[in-house]
């Protein structure tokens, strides 16, 4: 037994502690009588002293014969039924030979790993559930670490690994070590995942890059372990283009298909095996990405019929291959999108996009070097809902008209009935609920100059938000949140209110809207009207239920030069108030000709002269973006035409039209397609550099990433390209991108190691700034067709014995020998400020009774008799002077005694006492009275 202080040098402080004890109490003016003053002392310092001590954390090494076992249970999906009986069976028979003390937990891991039942005494086995761990892969490691976390520290400890051994997440081996550092020894338990007959397609290989016309062979390594026949199906794109019917030899069987050439772009590659004897259907196919190098295809999505029509006559007639789809049915999946190498957005809303497909054009543009060209109209920019989007990121311009000639954009006043009728609704959904998300996603709607304000009214106005910039939008939204209904309805007063909040803001549009759902007391309505009128400030209104006023509301919207929403079902109130700020944005719409003058230099516009250009008859007014090269511009130079780079891909904005409205006159211009052929084309991805090449390597749940670069074609003229810098973006099969630098490894070779957790296709875009500033982009992809737990077969014994003999342990079968005592007996810390800190407050009370409590001797004895007789002892009783008589009468002296006092007393004197003594009382009270004055 050993004694440890966790901070020793708070020991100094006991007798810096004590010394200033004493001195306290030396200096106390308090009287005690002597013996209960030296006691108070001696308490003093003592519970001083347990108090340091305890500070100073003393604990005290004690060894103990505890065992305490983990016992980790691979339930991963390489262990079959037949072995997760025989698992489940080990650990009762082994739960069962456990002594009384002996400690266990039980672990399931898989792909992660989780506590089936915490450490206790209990023997009973826990009721193991068959998802509780994801079983598509094998991590040991994890394992270990939380088998490890749920043993104590003061016990021996031992894991038990039951598993075939086939890990294929991170490092067993590492996990073991860590273990053994620390004591703690594994035994391992080899199953049998006895899976049954398999077939597995092991690998599938296709060339990576190909030229439009290229025929080209797939190449399938398929494993069986019986012998056995079976069918392949080949799909390209996902669909059926070739089936064989083959025979199986045990081990690994090799197949080359021979396949007609694909069209330019990407296609994907899979393989499927299908036969009578397999038993996991996981690991039966294979894929690969294949990419056909070609003339560039330009997609163009239309908003509605005809919006591009104009442009894809144009651009065809340029010698451009062109799609067209509508927006319903666009086809903006990330695998599709990289086929064209650029995408055309045709007067096309924000609102009619989902957001899953605005990300995925993103990720076009941005991670794989995909162009983007939007063309305006009136559901696109500003009126499109383009402010604070995706879009809006993308492109070169900013919704927000500051300094424009449309000035100062919007400002919105939201008038909004808070009374207490607005606290019902439909579907358990109160209207104010549906009100606060109406407002809330008509403020999102606006751009970042533009002004809002929100006004609740009951029977009294409340202002939410004061007129201000719709710049940080959390502020607004948030204080939208806390609107609250109760009170009755005064709409008048609340109009009139806004009206004079809003009057004095300077904004080109000045709107108001207006939401309520009752009837409320009239007012001067004609009045307000005119004065609204006056200041060019407009009213909507929206009618929430059917109990709303809603003739009232009519005549408002009419003589506010708005509109009128009929809001009977509570659930449009969203949509019909962004519709309605949609519909004020629409003062971002410049109709009035416009020429456009050239500003910057660009591809986009070399060799046309613009001064020959008839007349736009309209644009939508934005704001370029800082980093932006202007390229056309109005004579108020709100840009007509701009162009930046995000990403790995170029983007350029034409806030006109392309059809028959704005652009009439130019659909007559003899350089309108030679125009629109070079805006498209410097939007295009560049083409594919076949002297740099991307290759991909799988092994377990990693990917090696590889780009060999060069010049040249012939041997004599080749000349690697070094030390360049390179960048690898890698997409997942959820759309979400990874961008990893390559260093390079080799002349000419450039590499770098990813992780590869998820099944599904990957797609790869490599991009390397050369030494003239320009980038080059190789784009590929590649599949993981499953698991690797699918993979491997068999029980990995090998494994399991470096993990076991790491840490000092074996491989066992016999179920007993997870619980015996054969490990040696560890010396755990137990704690003493516990116990330190119990006897400082006895003894802390103990100095307060013997400074306040004063017990006399007669008091201590009487309570020790009374103590006595509680616990049952009899004492005898005191004699009395009767029965003492006899013997007083029997002994001459103290009868002779006895006679004098008997006889003073008689006489009326006191010869006991000296002559002229003073009476007892007299000398008690003296006794106090001197006590008192010390």
């Amino acid at each position: 037994m050993r004694l440890d202080f966790e901070y020793p040098l708070l020991l100094i402080l006991v007798p810096v502690c004590a010394a200033g004890v004493f001195f306290i109490w030396r200096s106390s003016r308090t009287y005690m009588p002597p013996i209960r003053r030296r006691a108070s002392l001696v308490l003093r310092v003592a519970v001083v002293s347990l108090l340091v001590l305890a500070l100073a954390s003393p604990m005290v090494q004690l060894t103990a014969d505890q065992l305490a076992v983990s016992i980790l249970l691979d339930r991963s999906d390489s262990i079959g039924p037949n072995a997760r009986v025989d698992q489940e069976n080990w650990l009762a028979k082994a739960l069962a030979s456990k002594g009384v003390s002996d400690q266990v937990s039980v672990v399931s891991f898989g792909a992660d790993a989780t506590v089936e039942s915490a450490l206790s005494t209990d023997n009973r086995p826990p009721r193991l559930s068959p998802n509780a761990v994801d079983g598509r892969r094998t991590d040991i490691a994890a394992a270990i670490r939380t088998g490890m976390a749920s043993l104590p520290p003061g016990s021996a400890r031992r894991m038990v690994i039951l598993s075939d051994g086939q890990e294929n997440q991170e490092q067993a081996d590492q996990a073991a070590a860590l273990a053994a550092a620390a004591g703690v020894q594994i035994d391992t338990v080899a199953l049998n995942s006895d899976s049954g007959p398999e077939v597995l397609v092991r690998q599938l290989d296709a060339p990576s890059l190909l030229h439009e016309g290229d025929r080209y062979t797939v190449t399938a390594q398929i494993s069986s372990t019986v012998p056995t026949s079976a069918r392949l199906h080949l799909l390209v794109d996902g669909q059926l283009v070739g089936t064989q019917q083959v025979d199986l030899q045990q081990g690994v069987n090799r197949f080359v298909l021979n396949e007609d050439p694909l069209q330019a772009g990407q296609h994907q590659v899979r393989l499927q095996v299908e036969s009578e004897v397999d038993t996991l259907p996981e690991n039966n196919s294979a894929g690969a990405v294949i990419v056909v190098s070609g003339p560039p295809k330009v997609l163009i999505i239309e908003g509605a019929p005809g919006e591009g029509q104009f442009l894809a006559d144009s651009l065809r007639s340029s010698g451009l291959t062109v799609d067209v789809s509508q927006i319903a049915n666009a086809p903006l999946d990330p695998n599709v999108l990289r086929d064209y190498a650029s995408v055309v957005l045709a007067n096309v809303s924000a609102n009619v996009v989902a957001p899953g497909q605005l990300k995925s054009l993103q990720g076009y543009v941005r991670d794989f070097g995909g162009g983007l060209v939007v063309v305006g109209g009136d559901n696109s920019f500003g009126p499109g809902g383009y402010a604070r989007t995706p879009l809006e990121d993308m492109l070169p311009v900013r919704m927000d008209l500051r300094g424009k000639s449309v000035s100062a954009s919007v400002a919105l006043m939201l008038v909004v009935d808070v009374s207490g009728s607005m606290g019902g609704g439909p579907g358990g959904a109160s209207k104010m609920d549906l009100a606060k998300e109406a407002a809330i996603a008509a403020v999102e709607l606006l751009g970042e100059y533009d002004q809002v304000g929100v006004l609740a009214f009951d029977d009294q106005n409340h202002w939410m938000i004061q007129p201000t910039f719709a710049s940080d939008l959390a502020p607004i939204e948030e204080a939208i949140s806390q609107m609250q209904p109760g009170g009755g309805t005064e709409i008048y007063p609340a109009l009139k209110e806004a009206y004079g909040a809003l009057s004095p803001l300077d904004a080109r549009v000045k709107h108001m809207v207006l939401l309520t759902d009752g009837q409320a007391p009239r007012g001067d309505y004609p009045g307000l009207m005119q004065q609204m009128r006056d200041s060019n400030i407009t009213l909507s209104t929206i009618g929430i239920g059917s109990d709303a006023d809603t003739q009232l509301l009519q005549e408002l919207a009419q003589l506010g030069n708005g509109r009128y929403y009929d809001g009977n079902d509570p659930f449009d109130l969203p949509r019909l108030l962004v519709k309605e700020t949609q519909q004020v944005q629409r003062a971002a719409i410049v109709e009035q000709d416009t020429t456009p003058i050239a500003i910057n230099p660009s591809p986009a516009t070399d060799s046309i002269d613009f001064r020959s250009a008839p007349p736009l008859r309209g644009y939508v007014a934005t704001t370029a973006k800082r980093e932006a090269s202007v390229l056309l511009a109005s004579s108020q130079l709100d840009p007509i035409l701009s162009e930046w780079q995000y990403g790995l891909g170029r983007v350029l904005a034409w806030t006109s039209d392309a059809r028959n409205r704005w652009s009439s006159r130019w659909l007559e211009w003899p350089d309108f397609s030679k125009f629109w052929a070079q805006v498209v084309k410097r939007s295009t991805r560049p083409p594919e550099d076949p002297n740099r090449q991307i290759s991909v390597s799988i092994t377990g749940d990693q990917a090696r990433i590889r780009l060999d670069a060069q010049t040249g074609a012939e041997a004599t003229e080749r000349r690697y390209l070094n030390f360049l810098p390179t960048t690898a973006t890698l997409t997942d099969p959820r759309g979400n991108p990874q961008q990893v630098q390559m260093p390079q490894v080799a002349p000419g070779r450039y590499e770098a190691l990813v992780p590869v957790q998820d099944d599904g296709v990957y797609m790869l875009n490599v991009s390397q700034t050369n030494a003239d500033g320009s980038i080059a982009n190789q784009s590929g992809g590649f599949v993981v067709p499953y698991s690797p737990e699918y993979r491997v077969l068999g029980t990995n014994e090998t494994l399991l014995q470096d993990i076991a003999r790491k840490t000092g342990g074996k491989m066992i079968t016999d179920p007993e020998q997870a619980f015996v005592h054969d490990l040696p007996s560890m010396a755990a810390p137990r704690p003493l400020w516990p116990w330190l800190l119990a006897a400082a407050a006895i003894l802390f009370v103990c100095d307060v009774g013997v400074r306040r409590v004063r017990i006399t001797a007669p008091e201590l004895r009487a309570g020790y008799y009374a103590v006595r007789r509680r616990l049952g002892y009899v004492d005898a009783p005191l004699p009395t002077r009767r029965d003492i008589a006899p013997d007083l009468a029997r002994a001459p002296t103290i009868t002779g005694v006895a006679r004098i006092r008997r006889t003073d007393h008689h006489n009326g004197a006191h010869t006991g006492a000296p002559a002229g003594a003073a009476p007892r009382s007299s000398r008690l009270l003296a006794a106090k009275q001197r006590a008192a004055r010390r």
